[in-house]
Parts: C-alpha cells; sequence; structure tokens
C-alpha cells in the first residue's frame, strides 16, 4: 500500500483543528486560540492566499473564524464569512457536505440579524439538493436549522413565525416521516412552540425529551 502524499495543507489544517478544539476551553487557552486563529486568518484569509486554499482547508478556516465571530455577537460578520466560502474557485467541486454546513452557518448569521426571507433563500437549496448518499443527512440538517431557530426565540413561544419557517417545517416533516400526506399540520399561523412541537415529534420518542427546551419558564 503506498503511503499517502502530504496535503499542502496538511499542517494549517493541524492547526486549525487544534484552535477549534481549544475555543470550547473558557480561559486563556481560548483567548490564546483565538489570537492564534486572527493570525491565521490575517496570513490565509487574504484574497492571494485564500484561493489557494483546497475547499475543505478553506470552509474549515472560515468556519472557525464563523465560530468566533457569532461568539463575539457579530452575526453580520459571521454571515459574510460562511457566505465567502461560496466565491472560493473550489465550492463548486466541494464535498456537498461542507457547502451545504456552511450554507446552515449562513442561514443561520441571517435569522439572528433578522433576515429570515434571506435565511430561508439559503437554506432552501440543502433540500433542493439533498441527493444519495446525502439525502437524510440534509434533510436532518434542515429540520436543525429549524430546531435552533425555535431555540434562539425560547423566550418568546407565542411568537407567530414567517410562513416561510412553517411551510419549510412542513416540508421537512413531510420528508423525514415519508408522508406522502399534502394536509397541513401546524395551524394558520403558527408560532414558534408549533415549529418546535412538530419537528420535535420527528424525532423517535426516546430521543424527544433531549431536544425539549423548557418554554414555560
Amino acid at each position: 500500500m503506498s503511503k499517502r502524499r502530504p496535503h499542502p495543507d496538511d499542517e494549517l489544517m493541524g492547526e486549525l483543528f487544534a484552535i477549534a478544539e481549544a475555543l470550547y476551553r473558557p480561559g486563556p487557552e481560548r483567548d490564546a486560540a483565538a489570537a492564534r486563529f486572527g493570525e491565521l486568518y490575517g496570513e490565509y484569509g487574504t484574497p492571494g492566499r485564500f484561493d489557494l486554499l483546497s475547499p475543505d482547508t478553506a470552509m474549515y478556516l472560515l468556519h472557525v473564524a464563523y465560530r468566533i465571530a457569532m461568539a463575539n455577537g457579530k452575526p453580520d460578520q459571521a454571515r459574510d464569512l460562511a457566505r465567502r466560502f461560496f466565491s472560493h474557485p473550489g465550492a463548486e467541486q466541494a464535498d456537498p457536505h461542507d457547502a451545504a454546513w456552511m450554507r446552515f452557518c449562513w442561514a443561520t448569521a441571517n435569522y439572528n440579524l433578522g433576515q429570515d426571507d434571506e435565511a430561508l433563500e439559503v437554506m432552501r437549496p440543502v433540500l433542493e439538493r439533498g441527493r444519495l448518499p446525502y439525502q437524510r443527512v440534509f434533510l436532518y440538517m434542515a429540520r436543525g436549522f429549524l430546531m435552533e431557530y425555535s431555540y434562539s426565540h425560547v423566550e418568546s413561544p407565542d411568537r407567530v413565525v414567517p410562513e416561510g419557517y412553517a411551510a419549510l417545517a412542513e416540508e421537512v416533516f413531510r420528508r423525514i416521516k415519508r408522508s406522502k400526506s399534502t394536509r397541513r399540520r401546524l395551524p394558520d399561523p403558527a408560532t414558534v412552540r408549533d415549529v418546535y412541537d412538530l419537528l420535535n415529534s420527528s424525532y423517535p420518542a426516546e430521543r424527544q425529551r433531549m431536544y425539549a427546551p423548557d418554554t414555560d419558564s
């Protein structure tokens, strides 16, 4: 068996993985990791260097930057970082899961900015392009996006959601359940609690409670 040739991005990816892990640890280690990432992004995030990265390395560089921006309460910056992935020369040839994940991040930043129409527009292709072997994975990713949207409004469970979210939730539920029925399950208009409850019911019974936020507190 021939040995795998080292990839030019291997060293950078190794450091990005270490930084991503350190970002989960509060305190000086996380601060040091964020500072080191700033140096790496300053070097590899420039247009000339960024375009030469492999698509998977470009995705991971931007994803770490996205995490830091969101943690710092800068969803506008996070949105631009996630969106930037699709300007990479190799984006069209990227792993479909990587591309879908960056859409998830882009859409998440959008709804955190109150840009619901844009969030739905960005997320819709994840379902439309979900072909085997990624079909179920992308479907669950769309469900996760909607669940996170519900979590983001957990303190106002009776808030009416835009119809686009309700329609997407209906479609995701039908596909997960492999239901041919077109009957609407959500009330019109639907609330955050309604969307959450519908999607939560698509999990196996033994897993539903672990996803349930305390909407009554």
